[in-house]
């Protein structure tokens, strides 16, 4: 695949955010002028209108120069975001692997032995830890992604990564669409057992299948983390965005 040929570049496209000013009647002009909306049901209804607007092949050349960003805007039809991270998720794993390969642990000998240097090294001793294992699960998501083939409709590296995937294809055939929201310590490195979970429930995929894993938004690393309504404060906005855009491609 030209992904696996070329890390770099797709690097490079998943880091790509349309830049203004734009020129009138260019796809990005276009678009740019819904894109402010993506989480209310009028402003998803905008962005497809716009986009279903669009000749094929600037959807095309959106889909590739900005692949992150028209794979995971709510409005734009799920298989095209799922074509469009294709790039994002080779591009996320190199930078991932990078980031992973440059990082340095913490040597004690570097820092000395007195009691001041030893619980400075402690400190950055377990902030390496952390990022460390940060990066690893990342990885370990990606991985995963690529190996499978999987649909993605959503991916980000932000904390310990967000990730949406799609199983099945929206169409007049579907009966039954179903959508998986895990709980704490989810996080872009547990996809696969999560998918496997899903699996087990949804059964063999069919024309009449649709199905959703959504870990779009930030999840609590333990149960204590969840004293407030932080997290539903910030996920449930993007859930129902998420099932608003769901309506348009598959009517309830």
């Amino acid at each position: 695949a030209w992904t696996e040929a070329n890390p770099e570049a797709a690097a490079l496209l998943a880091a790509n955010t349309p830049m203004g000013p734009f020129s009138p009647g260019s796809p990005e002009a276009a678009m740019s002028a819904v894109m402010n909306d993506s989480l209310s049901q009028a402003g998803i209804a905008a962005i497809r209108g716009a986009w279903l607007e669009l000749p094929a092949a600037d959807q095309e050349k959106l889909l590739l120069l900005y692949p992150a960003v028209f794979g995971a805007l709510n409005g734009v039809p799920f298989a095209s975001r799922a074509h469009a991270n294709t790039i994002t998720v080779a591009g996320y794993r190199h930078t991932v692997k990078q980031e992973l390969d440059a990082l340095k642990k913490p040597l004690l000998s570097n820092y000395g032995h007195t009691e001041a240097a030893v619980i400075l090294w402690q400190r950055d001793y377990e902030a390496w830890e952390a990022e460390h294992g940060r990066l690893a699960g990342e990885l370990k998501g990606l991985d995963y992604l690529i190996s499978a083939d999987a649909q993605v409709v959503m991916v980000s590296t932000e904390g310990d990564g967000r990730i949406v995937t799609m199983k099945g294809t929206p169409s007049a055939e579907v009966t039954t669409s179903a959508v998986l929201v895990p709980g704490t310590e989810a996080a872009l490195g547990s996809v696969e057992s999560y998918t496997d979970r899903l699996n087990a429930v949804d059964g063999d995929a069919g024309p009449e299948k649709l199905s959703f894993y959504w870990q779009g938004s930030d999840l609590p690393d333990e149960l204590h983390h969840n004293l407030t309504s932080s997290y539903n404060e910030e996920g449930g906005p993007l859930l129902a965005a998420f099932d608003h855009a769901l309506d348009l491609e598959v009517p309830p």
